[in-house]
């Protein structure tokens, strides 16, 4: 179909519209148009800066960072579980008791 006969089969279907669907479709025409106008302009920007010698001097400089250095490293948690088992059982009652002294003194008024 040609240009011409798509915008009169459209006018056509307009001209039936009650005025608040009128108003509905003027409304998404603005906005593909200027969806389209930004998509442009987006381009043309990217092609000036491709274009650009600004950055030029970059391509001749070595990669201070490789794809693994930005690769995201999963953390362990410190949890309980992590230190389970590094006392013994005589060292970690020991440990209990401390804890219940130091505690203690945090109930004093001053």
């Amino acid at each position: 179909m040609t240009r011409e006969k798509l915008m009169e089969k459209t006018m056509d279907a307009l001209s039936k519209l009650p005025d608040k669907k009128l108003k509905e479709v003027s409304d998404f025409v603005e906005f593909l148009y200027n969806k389209a106008e930004d998509k442009e302009l987006t381009d043309g920007i990217l092609q000036i800066a491709a274009d650009s010698k600004s950055f030029r001097f970059l391509d001749d400089k070595e990669d201070l960072y490789s794809v693994s250095d930005l690769e995201e490293k999963s953390v362990v948690p410190n949890t309980v579980t992590r230190f389970k088992g590094l006392l013994s059982n005589e060292e970690a009652d020991k440990f209990q008791e401390y804890l219940k002294q130091i505690r203690s003194g945090w109930n004093r008024d001053i």
